[in-house]
């Protein structure tokens, strides 16, 4: 490994909540909230009307022969394209970043399902004591009492 990247393996690995996905959701959103401004705008309405002007100056430089005009409206008309094809582009990357925010979700949510259902190894240690105390309490024959707890050793790796 690089030693360029040993500060952040060292802290990743003692960073508890790193397979929390919370600050990556987070993110995503802020994108998401920043494409969703460019909307907010009002482009995509006046990138239209912009085109129904434009197509209006070349129809009607066509009908008066006038070349200049013709050029300049075909400009005008190349122009807003672009600006609608950056339009286009933004939804895309909007449909991109909500699928994302869509899967980092799903796994935050799967990932905490799966912390809830782990039971910790102090608690397992301390349910396995309580078990031990039961059958102590409840059996009289030692040589049973110690095949039982051989069995709990042998469960538990002790």
């Amino acid at each position: 490994m690089p030693k360029r990247w040993l500060e952040a393996y060292r802290g990743s690995m003692e960073d508890e909540e790193r397979l929390a996905l919370n600050t990556d959701i987070a993110m995503v959103e802020a994108m998401i909230q920043e494409t969703l401004d460019r909307f907010d705008s009002g482009e995509t309405g006046r990138v239209w009307a912009l085109l129904r002007g434009a197509m209006r100056d070349y129809d009607a430089a066509l009908a008066a022969g006038d070349a200049d005009a013709m050029v300049a409206a075909i400009g005008m008309l190349g122009e807003v394209i672009r600006r609608g094809d950056t339009e286009a582009g933004a939804r895309a990357e909007l449909l991109h970043l909500i699928e994302r925010r869509r899967k980092l979700v799903e796994s935050e949510r799967k990932r905490l399902v799966q912390q809830q259902e782990m039971i910790h190894r102090e608690v397992a240690a301390g349910m396995m004591a309580q078990l031990v105390q039961v059958v102590k309490d409840s059996v009289d024959d030692d040589d049973a009492i110690r095949a039982i707890a051989a069995k709990f050793a042998a469960i538990t790796g002790a």
